[in-house]
């Protein structure tokens, strides 16, 4: 009778023991599925900040050839504007020349028509 008390008492508390690692076995099981959840969200999120971070990247990088763009054209239309200054400089230099050239052969004209007009008073009073 004892060893059927004993091992009543053995298979109860082995159904216990056996509820307890089965309960357990479910509580790591979902455990791990929540681990495994996490995982696979923590990689989601990490995938996502990579994609965020190349636009801003590709975003950053267009609008530094966009700047590119604009500083090229900016000095393009400064190196058009300086060659149209030079070029006005130019012309005002050459209109300059032959004023002064005009007026140079005006007033040799003018010596010469006095140098005549002596030469012939001269000529007179011989």
């Amino acid at each position: 009778m004892l060893q059927a008390k004993l091992d009543c008492k053995i298979t109860r508390v082995n159904a216990e023991k056996e509820a307890q690692f089965v309960a357990l076995m479910q509580k790591f099981k979902g455990t791990l599925h929540q681990v495994e959840v996490s995982r696979s969200q923590i990689q989601m999120q990490k995938e996502a900040e990579v994609v965020a971070l190349a636009q801003k990247f590709e975003d950053a990088l267009y609008q530094v050839e966009v700047s590119k763009s604009q500083i090229k054209a900016e000095k393009e239309t400064e190196v058009a504007a300086l060659a149209q200054k030079f070029e006005d400089a130019l012309h005002q230099v050459k209109a300059s020349k032959s004023q002064i050239q005009m007026e140079k052969e005006t007033e040799v004209a003018a010596l010469a028509q006095k140098f005549e007009g002596a030469l012939c008073q001269v000529e007179v009073l011989n």
